[in-house]
């Protein structure tokens, strides 16, 4: 009973075009929609009017994108600045250098936003993006 039912509800949904096949009542699968813009295989940026470019992985309680991949059985962890800036440069960031940002959003990867530079570079640059009032607190006796 159920399945002569079930048959004929199946072929009216078909005959009015809500399903494809008579043979299958399950719902099409949507297409997942992706984000933004890809700027290297496997990134996704969404474009900021201040020219950042946002990277749409996961990110970091510290603000940063990042992406954790399987690799020989072990999960290794990508940031996607880092990433876009060896893209850019042709070649792996040198050991112990950073990819800095030029502007103060850690989850944009935009390649002109980004420079590459020692520890010592980093800190001086971290220095001069801090507010001045939290620069002021730390200077004060």
């Amino acid at each position: 009973m159920w399945e002569v039912y079930r048959r004929e509800n199946s072929q009216y949904r078909f005959k009015e075009e809500r399903i494809k096949d008579v043979r299958s009542t399950s719902a099409r699968k949507r297409q997942k929609q992706l984000r933004g813009q890809e700027i290297i295989p496997g990134i996704r940026v969404q474009i900021q009017p201040n020219g950042c470019m946002i990277c749409t992985w996961a990110k970091r309680s510290d603000g940063y994108a990042i992406k954790g991949t399987k690799i020989n059985g072990k999960t290794k962890s990508f940031y996607g600045h880092r990433l876009v800036r060896e893209d850019k440069l042709g070649r792996p960031v040198k050991p112990g250098y950073f990819a800095g940002h030029n502007c103060y959003d850690r989850d944009c990867i935009n390649p002109d936003h980004l420079w590459e530079g020692t520890p010592a570079d980093n800190s001086r640059d971290a220095e001069r993006k801090k507010p001045l009032s939290l620069r002021s607190r730390l200077d004060m006796p």
